[in-house]
């Protein structure tokens, strides 16, 4: 049975694309995508290309967290992530 994974994009990202399967909601700032069943063991990834705001100081921390429900157990799992925005040469 598929899961649904979703991840809420931090508003100093400016835009973002998702991988082959997932699609970005811009209204909501949320990637999702359908999680096939997978064996024991097994994983799955999704990318999500983002761009720091130019506003966003250098060194702030930006966090993003994604969660999977299945909708058989109800069971949550959740995963986050950080970085820090570094301004680049241009």
């Amino acid at each position: 049975m598929e899961s649904v994974g979703n991840s809420t994009i931090p508003r100093a990202l400016r835009s973002a694309g998702a991988s082959p399967g997932a699609a970005f909601d811009a209204a909501t700032r949320t990637v999702s995508a359908n999680v096939p069943a997978l064996p024991p063991g097994a994983t799955f990834t999704v990318t999500i290309d983002a761009r720091v705001d130019a506003v966003v100081p250098n060194g702030t921390l930006l966090s993003n967290s994604a969660t999977v429900t299945t909708p058989d157990t109800g069971a949550v799992v959740s995963d986050e992530d950080s970085l820090v925005a570094i301004a680049r040469d241009m």
